[in-house]
């Protein structure tokens, strides 16, 4: 016999009742020996409850427990509440939706939320400035006179 069906007939019979089938698996395997001895022990616990008296309940319990299934039934919303919320519902998500829509058309293509990798977006370097008739290089310039500034020929200064 297998374990499986041995407990089975452990759990619809006993083990007072148990074929001599059952009584020799019980004997080679240890594995159902255990599960014999915890079902055993679980029926004899289960058996001193039984013979315990039930506590008496606590005055007004039965009342308290009534006026509470009375209020907590008043409580739940009826269908058409619960329908009105979920059109609400949907009405605020289709609006977010719209409007997230509307501001993704608006908003430029390029700027602080979109923004294109390009050198157009760097100010170009400004132009070297050359300096002629500098009196601190030239020894003859007249050191009375400023110094005059001339771009290099090409360039545009900006």
């Amino acid at each position: 016999m297998r374990c499986k069906e041995v407990r089975e007939i452990l759990g619809e019979s006993g083990i007072t009742e148990a074929p001599p089938e059952v009584r020799e698996h019980l004997g080679r395997c240890p594995a159902c020996e255990a599960y014999t001895r915890d079902w055993k022990t679980l029926h004899a616990g289960l058996r001193v409850l039984a013979a315990e008296p039930a506590p008496e309940p606590m005055l007004g319990f039965t009342a308290r427990v009534l006026r509470r299934l009375e209020e907590a039934t008043g409580t739940f919303p009826s269908s058409e509440e619960l329908l009105e919320r979920a059109g609400r519902r949907m009405v605020y998500a289709t609006l977010l939706l719209a409007l997230v829509l509307m501001l993704a058309l608006v908003l430029p293509a390029s700027g602080p939320v979109r923004t294109q990798a390009s050198t157009e977006l760097y100010p170009p370097e400004p132009a070297a400035v050359v300096v002629e008739n500098n009196p601190i290089l030239i020894e003859d310039a007249p050191l009375n006179r400023p110094p005059t500034f001339s771009a290099p020929k090409g360039d545009a200064v900006r």
